[in-house]
């Protein structure tokens, strides 16, 4: 886990239920892709009651990685209420939602923010319609 004195530039929110299958590209996929905009970054994943092996392997991951966090919540509240624990949660200047089923096109997302030029602090991206929106700083 980042320390929490130290600055965090971007937290990703990833609401799950029963993703244990696609967890470990997930992971793989996000932590290569912030390790390209910064090197501080945390990942915050938020389990919504899932059944299978996905908050045993969330455990797993925030023990062996620094920049992984988790929520559980005890049983299904809901993918709304999933992403509102984790903005809330959240440390980093920016935050990004990503759905926790490798559906989202990540690589163009982040690539696109890389490459973007703006600041972490000022960028933000409507995944819905792929356009630019920017809040005052």
């Amino acid at each position: 886990m980042v320390s929490e004195t130290e600055m965090i530039n971007l937290s990703v929110v990833i609401p799950v239920f029963n993703e244990e299958k696609v967890l470990d590209e997930l992971v793989g996929r996000l932590n290569e892709a912030c390790e390209t905009i910064t090197p501080v970054f945390e990942l915050i994943f938020v389990n919504d009651g899932s059944s299978d092996g996905t908050l045993q392997k969330l455990r797993n991951f925030a023990e062996t990685n620094k920049h992984i966090r988790y929520i559980s919540f005890s049983r299904n509240f809901g993918h709304q209420n999933a992403v509102m624990a984790g903005i809330i949660r959240s440390h980093g200047n920016a935050v990004v939602l990503i759905d926790g089923d490798l559906q989202d096109p990540l690589n163009s997302f982040l690539s696109y923010m890389r490459n973007s030029g703006k600041d972490l602090k000022s960028f933000m991206l409507s995944a819905m319609t792929g356009k630019e929106s920017y809040f005052k700083n």
